[in-house]
């Protein structure tokens, strides 16, 4: 009963190891103890309470290794602030942020006040057509991109499925998949700082929840690359460039016809320094009015939206949740973008929930409940 004694000792203290090693010592040493029913409800007990616990230092260490991918970014636009802009800056000024900001965002996150804003692009496609007013109420949405560090410890801590490294679309030719696969960034070296990509909605949808958080709607998400003041991209309404944005640039276009026997053009003559995926927050110059970074770019994000054709009446915090099988509205632009309009904060792609892509990741967003 020694044994049995100790662990009870532990158990009492709030020792849950060590009380789950003297009980299961006990249970091998004495398998007929008349309390043996006893014992194994004891070690079920704790290994639940011990799973509680793994599981919130693993969400301690996902937030604590976002916080400082968000200081890292901070820093690197600290750094771009400093130096002076080689011609005449013709960024609009920011929007005027309202006195209301979102409570409780985490510490990756950056607080978007309540507002309203003209929603839409007259000069783009149909599906951004027609311009209506909206009005949202505050919100929180992440600095970046979810990264490879922080997906990988939602898997760890056993509330996220590990990515299966591969794209997978309806009606994706063998060959296809192969070449477009070498670019997801799951389970490839020196890409802990890049976007997760090749998720499918489910997984980002499930990631954002163990976080607390959720995906961003796509009227949250075009707020906060826009905000009020109908600019055309995050930055301003001045064309994209290297310095501003991770697309296809010249690195791009060489890796395309090295690696995939393709001809790529590119959206400009710079090079950005990445032909694929960047590390996120690494286009400073390129942040949105509110600070938030890889808006255009580096990947396409999922939001929680169904796609529906946009109705002309104003909204109050709209959120369109279709079935399960509804295409979902995706944002951005990716780093094989080759065109402006692709880039544009108001352009609306659309992919199916079960899609997963190279070109594709997301970020997740806290706010007024859907």
């Amino acid at each position: 009963m020694l044994l049995y004694n100790i662990a009870q000792c532990h158990r009492m203290l709030g020792h849950v190891d060590e009380a789950l090693i003297f009980y299961k010592n006990y249970r091998r040493r004495a398998p007929g103890a008349a309390n043996r029913e006893e014992i194994e409800r004891r070690i079920s007990e704790l290994e639940a309470e011990q799973r509680v616990k793994q599981s919130k230092k693993a969400a301690e260490e996902r937030e604590a290794a976002a916080a400082a991918e968000t200081k890292a970014a901070a820093d690197a636009e600290a750094k771009a602030a400093a130096t002076p802009a080689p011609r005449a800056d013709t960024t609009p000024a920011p929007s005027r942020p309202a006195p209301q900001l979102a409570r409780g965002c985490a510490a990756n996150q950056v607080p978007i006040p309540g507002g309203t804003f003209w929603m839409g692009d007259p000069d783009l496609d149909k599906n951004s057509k027609p311009v209506h007013k909206v009005t949202l109420s505050p919100f929180c949405m992440d600095k970046t991109e979810v990264t490879v560090t922080s997906f990988r410890a939602c898997v760890q801590a056993g509330d996220c499925q590990p990515p299966s490294a591969t794209v997978d679309w309806k009606d994706i030719k063998p060959e296809d998949k192969t070449k477009r696969s070498q670019f997801c960034t799951w389970g490839r070296g020196g890409l802990d700082k890049h976007p997760i990509n090749c998720v499918d909605w489910n997984q980002a949808s499930a990631y954002c929840e163990s976080t607390g958080g959720r995906l961003p709607t796509e009227t949250e998400w075009e707020y906060a690359a826009r905000g009020n003041d109908a600019r055309q991209y995050p930055w301003g309404n001045e064309p994209p460039d290297a310095k501003k944005l991770d697309v296809c640039g010249s690195e791009c276009a060489s890796m395309a016809k090295k690696r995939l026997d393709l001809t790529w053009t590119p959206l400009y003559s710079g090079d950005d320094g990445w032909p694929a995926t960047a590390p996120v927050g690494s286009y400073p110059k390129g942040a949105s009015p509110f600070g938030i970074l890889d808006m255009a770019g580096n990947v396409w994000e999922w939001t929680a939206d169904s796609f529906e054709a946009y109705s002309e009446a104003p909204a109050t915090n709209p959120h369109r949740s279709g079935s399960t099988e509804s295409p979902r509205v995706c944002r951005g632009g990716g780093w094989s973008s080759d065109a402006p309009a692709l880039v544009r904060a108001a352009l609306r792609g659309t992919n199916d929930p079960a899609d997963r892509n190279s070109l594709l990741g997301f970020r997740c967003a806290r706010g007024a409940k859907m």
